[in-house]
Order: C-alpha cells, then sequence, then structure tokens
C-alpha cells in the first residue's frame, strides 16, 4: 500500500513569491493598461479609494523678483485666489456707497449682499447688485398675499439714500415745513421722489431727513443743499440704512428680533437702531446706521417669522397697497402737469397688463397702467397707472376702459379711484 505523501507544516511565504516571481510580473505588465484598476471603472463609479480631495489644494509658489520681471528681490507677490479676492473686494465696497471716497465705476453692494445671494437670485441695476426676488419663474404671488395679510414681509430698502440735513436757526415753523414741501413737490414733478421720513436719533433739533432713490442721489442732494437756510456743513448723506416690514405681525416679528439682540448680549450701543416710523395699519420702517443695521437684519431673519422679499416682490407689495413704485410708477414725460396716480380695479372680467391704455366714454386716451395687480390673484387687489381727470382727490371715482394699445384686444372695463397726497410722494 503506498503511503500518501506529507504536508508541510510551515510555508515560507518569500520562497512560494521567489519560485512565482515571473508569473507576478507578467502579471503586472498586463494591469498597467487604462482597462484596469479604478481607470477601467465608469466614472460614476469611481469613489472612496481613488477619489480626489475637493478641499485640499496645493500651494502655489512663491513668485521671487527675478521670476516676476523686475519685482524687488526678496518679496514675494501677495497670494490670491477667488475667496480673498471677493473678500478684499467686499471689504472696499461694502462701506457708504455714497462717500467721496467710494470708487465709482464699479459695483456696489448692499451689507446685506452675501445674505440675499445665498437665498435669492441677484441682478445689477445701474450700478447696485440688488435681490431680484426668491428664485424661480416669478410665481408665488398667493403665498405672497396670504403671508402679507396674515404674517410679515422684509426688505431691505438701503439702495435708498438718506440725506439728513439741519436747518439754522432750530426748526423755523411754517417757514422750514413750506421749504421742505417745495422741494418734494418738485422731485415729484420731475418723476424723481424726494421722501420725508425717519431719521437718526442723535441728529440736531431742527432737522430733516429725506430718502432720495440711488438712480438720483446725487441729484436729490443737490436739490436739498440749495434749501434755503441749510447748512451744509452739518449735511449727512447715505449714512442709514433701512428696512422695511409689512404685515399685521410686524411688531411682534420686531420686538422678537430685539430680544435675540438681547439675549445675545448685544446691546443698542452695538446695534443702534434710531426710529421706527409707522406706516399706517401696513407695518413700519425701521432706520439705523448703516454700519450697523446688518445686525438687526439678521436678527429679523433669525426669528423665522417674516419672509424676505426681493425687488419683485416688493413691486407686488407697494401695488397691492395701493402704492407707487420707483420707477415704474413714476413718469416724467412732459404730461404729469395734467396727470395725476390712480388705482384701477377691473370690474367684472379680464386681466390687465402694464402700457395698456385707459378710455373714456367718448374713447379718448386718458391714461395708463403701469403696474398691474399680481397674477393669480383676485381683482380685489388694485393696479396703478396715470390719469389725466377733471376732478383731484382720493374720493372721486371714474368708470373708465382699459384696452391694449392699439386697440388689439378685449377692452375691459375698470373703476379708477385717485391716490391721496401722501401716498404720492412714497418710495
Amino acid at each position: 500500500m503506498q503511503q500518501a505523501p506529507s504536508i508541510a507544516r510551515a510555508v515560507d511565504a518569500n520562497k512560494v513569491a521567489e519560485s512565482r516571481l515571473p508569473e507576478v510580473l507578467q502579471m503586472h505588465d498586463l494591469c498597467q493598461g487604462a482597462r484596469y484598476g479604478v481607470g477601467g471603472l465608469p466614472r460614476h463609479l469611481r469613489r472612496r479609494t481613488r477619489s480626489h480631495n475637493s478641499y485640499k489644494h496645493a500651494k502655489r509658489p512663491k513668485v521671487t523678483g527675478a521670476n516676476a520681471g523686475g519685482a524687488e528681490v526678496g518679496k514675494a507677490e501677495a497670494v490670491m485666489n477667488r475667496k480673498m479676492r471677493r473678500k478684499a473686494m467686499f471689504r472696499t465696497y461694502q462701506g457708504n456707497p455714497w462717500v467721496s471716497s467710494s470708487p465709482s465705476g464699479h459695483q456696489r453692494y448692499l451689507p446685506t449682499h452675501v445674505f440675499h445671494a445665498k437665498r435669492m437670485t441677484m441682478k445689477e441695476r445701474s450700478g447696485f447688485v440688488l435681490s431680484e426676488g426668491q428664485p424661480g419663474k416669478g410665481h408665488g404671488t398667493r403665498s405672497f398675499a396670504h403671508k402679507l395679510e396674515t404674517g410679515c414681509v422684509m426688505h431691505d430698502a438701503s439702495y435708498w439714500c438718506s440725506i439728513e440735513v439741519v436747518f439754522r436757526g432750530g426748526r423755523g415753523g411754517e417757514g422750514r415745513a413750506a421749504a421742505v414741501r417745495r422741494v418734494v413737490d418738485a422731485a415729484a414733478r420731475d418723476g424723481k421722489p424726494l421722501v420725508v421720513g425717519a431719521g437718526a436719533g442723535d441728529i440736531e433739533e431742527g432737522a430733516a431727513t429725506f430718502w432720495a432713490h440711488y438712480v438720483y442721489a446725487d441729484e436729490a442732494v443737490g436739490m436739498v443743499k440749495a434749501l434755503e437756510g441749510v447748512d451744509g456743513a452739518a449735511m449727512r448723506v447715505g449714512r442709514l440704512g433701512r428696512i422695511e416690514l409689512r404685515g399685521p405681525r410686524s411688531d411682534e416679528v420686531l420686538a422678537a428680533a430685539v430680544a435675540s439682540l438681547a439675549s445675545s448680549g448685544t446691546s443698542n450701543t452695538d446695534c443702534p437702531w434710531h426710529a421706527v416710523e409707522r406706516v399706517g395699519d401696513a407695518g413700519c420702517t425701521v432706520v439705523a446706521l448703516r454700519e450697523a443695521y446688518g445686525c438687526l437684519f439678521k436678527a429679523i431673519c433669525g426669528t423665522g417669522l417674516a419672509m424676505l422679499c426681493g425687488q419683485r416682490e416688493w413691486h407686488w407689495c407697494r401695488t397691492m397697497h395701493g402704492q407707487l413704485y420707483y420707477p415704474d410708477d413714476y413718469c416724467s414725460d412732459g404730461a404729469e402737469g395734467a396727470s395725476v396716480p390712480v388705482r384701477v380695479w377691473v370690474r367684472n372680467e379680464g386681466v390687465l397688463e402694464a402700457g395698456m391704455e385707459l378710455v373714456d366714454e367718448a374713447g379718448n386716451v386718458v391714461g395708463a397702467v403701469t403696474s398691474p395687480k399680481p397674477r393669480m390673484l383676485s381683482n380685489k387687489y388694485c393696479s396703478i397707472g396715470w390719469a389725466q381727470l377733471d376732478a383731484e382727490g382720493g374720493g372721486c371715482k371714474w368708470r373708465l376702459s382699459a384696452r391694449r394699445r392699439g386697440g388689439a384686444g378685449k377692452t375691459i372695463a375698470v373703476t379708477v379711484r385717485g391716490l391721496v397726497a401722501a401716498a404720492q410722494i412714497e418710495d
């Protein structure tokens, strides 16, 4: 009987590898092509084992004077990546954009630009980069109307330039009030509204604060400086920021924001907000220093009770409240002397569009629609327009028709009512 071969009790790995060395080298040579290993996998399957680290960047070599084209030897050029360039840009342009030291010909930003850019669509408007609105196709008017009627919406209106002036000799009585009214009316006739509003708390007695849109802010400063009795040395331009709150819960939101600042250890000295101006029953306007109002703005957003508005949503808000929105609802075409701003309601059915003509019973064109009500809302909300009417005042009412330019399309029966004087000069 043949005896079974004995099995070794120990295996030497080095000897086994040496005996199979030709086969190992041959297999290694065959696996060097792109068809094998990670290179042979589809791109969506290349994970973890050979993936790159997107947060790890190789440091750039320092460029000395010999390689920098004649620069000083021994000094290296500053390393500037995109993140560092953007930080330097915001430090340069986030201050007061209306001071003489601000560079011209560059885009200007609000202190809350980064907060808006992470949440909204941004767009450049005449040199300012402002929030256009919520991302999407521009729908969502019904949810916005519900939030406006039951909650609170907020808007950063700091692109309006504040002009703080001090009148010589104190308040000046009726003479000062008449001078202010004259310059405000002159600006309104030119289609460039100049608003008289709340100012800072540390400004002298007998002062006034004007607000002008950034498009014509420089021209408005010249108009105010030309007022009789204005102390030009004490004028402050662009020092204040402005936050608009609208809705029945505006006071509750503002109180919650102030309480959160107090609980976090931020006093009124660190984040000074000087004035709160009531806007009827619609809400309030908060005025604060431009350098500090961003802290209050983020505190209001942090409550979670306010909806953030861009230019599109703020236009909806102004139209729904029957107020003028710059620049759509202001005209300076030479007919403004006989025309007055009006609110327009659709009587039966139809959808108003911007640019529609307002026609009287005789077929004469007496005005036009400038801002139609937001889409998908009922006809209880008004549109804004201009019309040449026989009587003035907010109590008069007229029955007109609206049609597209040239008489094309269906004629819509509308009711027109004039805006009160206070609404004509609001921003």
